[in-house]
């Protein structure tokens, strides 16, 4: 037994001396890409002969989706070299399925047919060289779409956030995509340019999306148009090179995809418009506003109006409203575009308590009662007849006549008590004909002013048309008042 045990060693002893030193068949260059979108696939090794050896071949294994589909092998010299190995007259590479070669160095000893591998294959030592050996085929380009500012219509923002999904039936994202932003509705016809920022995937696998802000600062309100290209990972083969590196531009790339969105930076323009803007205290006031945006649009559903006396706020373009205290109030008009631009404008109001004895109202002409006490200013009647209390039209207090008796009486006296500068405008009709005009600027002070009366008046009632238009103000207050004229007695 010991002499048995003894010539076992000494043979496996002997083969030991007489075989080759180990030399194993390596990845070549960078190794596969995980996908490629090439009809063939070429792979790249390094061998490297053993010294000692008597022969030495390469014995390569095709595989699809892991299962063998051919093998042969072939002698080479015992120099060493780089050599490459294809699917060509293999196997056509079809669309999703994964496709490897795995190559292994053998040699034989002087005097002996038999081979012997001289180490792990290819696919093996690639694996240990961190080197990928196997690719899957992708020829078909991804889906894409985009959402500009989250799918809104309009945006004030000039730095726009986009959001862009992919999807992929094999390779996934490269990840990698293209950005065209241009003025106008219409789609990018050219300019596309990488962007890293919207290049980083919000998750792993086929389907994800990618979410970046898209510089529009340069480009003039209106509609903006931003276009997108994508590229998945399945890159060409290079068959003329162990370095399978290649760009996102040579992978599958998707169909362009665009989003267009209206660009508005701007707020609104508004004007405000009061139908006085000196009242008493229980007056209605009637309030309008002119709003437009030549972008957006109006969004009229945010439109509100604020007093500046603590009252709830009023929705809409027109509003009417009375203060119940004197006082200076600033009435504010808020309104947005559809891109959420706000202006705001402003205009004050001034509230005064009603004089002594009631309210007239505009064009009233109603005498103050028995033994009251007429509107200040009005205690001592106009020349020509007896006085009506103050119509106060906006910012003055016109005091006008009851009644004038025609003959020598060639005007109509009036006393206007204003209390801003202004133009004041008398006109005395009746019905649609206009008998006299008068047009004076004003003080803040009392003056009295004379309407002409024409010869051949008739006796009746007429009307005194009264309007005022402060100096720098947008709205021109107007009143009625009544005059009796009657012949001499």
């Amino acid at each position: 037994m010991k002499l048995l045990c003894s010539l076992i060693i000494i043979v496996v002893a002997a083969l030991a001396a007489a075989s080759p030193a180990m030399a194993d068949v390596t990845v070549e260059g960078t190794g596969e890409p995980a996908f490629t979108n090439s009809a063939d696939n070429t792979q790249w090794i390094r061998w490297q002969a053993p010294a000692g050896s008597d022969a030495y071949r390469l014995h390569a294994r095709w595989y699809r989706d892991g299962a063998q589909v051919t093998e042969t092998t072939w002698p080479v010299s015992g120099s060493g070299d780089v050599t490459w190995l294809n699917w060509t007259g293999v196997a056509a590479l079809e669309h999703g399925r994964s496709y490897a070669i795995c190559v292994v160095g053998e040699y034989s000893l002087p005097n002996d047919s038999l081979f012997f591998p001289d180490g792990p294959n290819s696919c093996t030592a690639g694996t240990m060289q961190g080197k990928r050996t196997s690719t899957t085929i992708d020829r078909s380009k991804p889906n894409t779409s985009v959402a500009a500012a989250g799918g809104a219509a309009f945006t004030a923002q000039q730095t726009i956030p986009v959001s862009i999904g992919f999807q992929d039936d094999v390779a996934g994202p490269y990840p990698a995509t293209f950005v065209c932003v241009k003025a106008g509705a219409d789609p990018c016809e050219g300019g596309y340019a990488f962007s890293d920022e919207c290049s980083h995937p919000a998750g792993g696998g086929k389907s994800t999306t990618f979410n970046c802000n898209v510089d529009a600062s340069e480009l003039p309100d209106g509609p903006v148009t931003i276009c997108v290209v994508a590229a998945d990972a399945s890159v060409p083969n290079n068959a003329g090179s162990p370095d399978q590196t290649r760009n996102a531009s040579q992978a599958n790339l998707s169909d362009k995809q665009c989003d267009t969105v209206v660009l508005d930076r701007q707020g609104p323009s508004l004007a405000l418009n009061a139908s006085k803007t000196v009242t008493l205290t229980g007056e209605q006031v009637a309030f309008s506003a002119d709003a437009s945006d030549s972008v957006s649009g109006i969004d009229t559903a945010t439109s509100s109006w604020e007093f500046g006396d603590g009252t709830p706020a009023a929705a809409g373009s027109v509003a009417s409203h009375s203060f119940d205290r004197p006082g200076t109030y600033v009435v504010s008009f808020r309104a947005k575009d559809k891109a959420g631009n706000e202006t705001t404008a402003q205009k004050s109001i001034t509230v005064e308590a009603p004089p002594s004895g009631g309210t007239p109202s505009p064009g009233d002409s109603t005498p103050p009662p028995s033994g009251g006490t007429p509107s200040p200013g009005g205690s001592t009647p106009p020349p020509g007849g007896s006085a009506l209390p103050g119509i106060r039209i906006g910012g003055v207090r016109v005091i006008v006549p009851k009644a004038v008796r025609l003959g020598k009486a060639r005007q109509l006296v009036l006393r206007a008590q204003a209390e801003q500068a202004g133009v004041l405008t008398l006109r005395l009709t009746r019905g649609k004909k206009i008998y006299s005009r008068l047009s004076v600027g004003l003080a803040p002070g009392e003056t009295t002013q004379r309407l002409r009366l024409p010869k051949r008046l008739e006796r009746g009632t007429y009307m005194v048309k009264i309007a005022f238009k402060a100096t720098g103000g947008s709205y021109t207050a107007a009143g009625t008042a009544k005059v009796v004229l009657r012949t001499a007695s």
